[in-house]
């Protein structure tokens, strides 16, 4: 049985369900982007992110286009999802469990909500057999190039590095674009979560929840990866961040523009450009002077601003400079099939 699984799993707070659903024989658990590090991403029943032509690998693509059963657990149908419509299952064939109806065949149920239906899940696969006997679980070792670091920050560098920095149970909040297509690409450690937009993209949300989520939850690591862009919406709320006193690392992506609009289209008009900041500057003029500000323009640059963010009480701001048309690889694979 494979279970593809969205963000809708998080809203009803059903972690606990699917790692339960996840044990049993036979049980194999795939998200959508906007769901990933749902499931220990060292988890042997973990599959990865789906998203059609897109997903992690060809053999999570195989396991849940060629599913026998297929459950809907929780997804949102979106062009992610289904990588553009590449996707090869089809959502009448499965199971769909939603909010608060579930659909079996031509069957739908009402009044059924998700914490109920996958709750039954949970409990059928129990009675069919015991929990698996899985082997322990060797999280992936993130690769660093680390040959000549000397080099200018690329996609390519920036998120193997950041993974091998983060330590498990960090909330990870990646703004819609660059930042978000790169940290699905990450290996996260266990315990972490990605905290993202990928289904409406709107820009600028992610200063904002970073702020509640640290209000959600006090003491757990939080990092911010953001695009100038994105950043230059919301900015004013690094400054009710800061004044609270609240210690996020904060990677502020700077490519000069829209890079994820360039992709698509019109790589070199005007309005793909924005103003540039002094942006280390800011917490200062925020009110908040003592906050440490780093800028990386090299991998040197960023190996040592991590370390020495990782050091600090407070908050840290790290400028991370990128050439303009740099992208990571699955945004540049999704980009590509729009054109």
């Amino acid at each position: 049985m494979t279970v593809l699984a969205g963000p809708r799993i998080h809203r009803r707070r059903l972690e606990r369900t699917m790692a339960s659903i996840a044990s049993r024989p036979g049980v194999a658990i795939a998200t959508q982007m906007a769901s990933k590090a749902l499931l220990d991403e060292s988890h042997p029943a973990n599959l990865g992110v789906y998203a059609g032509k897109q997903s992690d690998s060809d053999a999570t693509r195989d396991r849940v286009d060629t599913a026998p059963t297929l459950i809907l657990a929780g997804v949102v149908m979106s062009d992610f999802l289904t990588g553009f419509f590449t996707h090869e299952f089809d959502p009448a064939a499965a199971i769909e469990l939603g909010i608060d109806e579930a659909r079996v065949g031509d069957d739908i149920f009402y009044d059924v909500h998700l914490q109920d239906s996958l709750r039954l899940v949970d409990e059928i696969l129990a009675m069919r057999g015991e929990r698996a006997a899985l082997p322990p679980a060797t999280p992936p070792v993130p690769e660093v190039l680390a040959l000549d670091r000397r080099v200018p920050v690329t996609h390519e560098e920036l998120w193997p590095t950041l993974s091998a920095w983060l330590r498990p149970g960090t909330t990870v909040v990646a703004e819609a674009g660059t930042a978000f297509y790169g940290a699905v690409g990450m290996n996260l450690p266990d315990d972490c979560e990605l905290l993202g937009q990928p289904v409406w993209s709107s820009i600028g949300y992610t200063l904002p929840a970073t702020l509640g989520a640290m209000l959600a939850a006090p003491g757990r690591d939080t990092v911010l990866v953001i695009g100038d862009g994105s950043a230059q919406l919301t900015i004013s709320e690094l400054g009710t961040i800061l004044a609270r006193g609240l210690a996020p690392t904060i990677l502020l992506i700077d490519n000069a523009g829209y890079t994820v609009e360039r992709l698509i289209r019109s790589p070199d008009a005007v309005y793909q450009d924005i103003t540039a900041w002094d942006w280390t500057a800011l917490p200062a003029a925020l009110g908040a002077p003592d906050t440490f500000v780093a800028k990386a323009s090299t991998l040197v640059d960023l190996d040592l601003a991590l370390a020495a963010a990782r050091a600090q009480d407070g908050a840290a701001l790290i400028h991370v400079t990128i050439d303009r048309d740099d992208a990571p690889p699955l945004l540049a694979r999704i980009a590509s099939g729009l054109n």
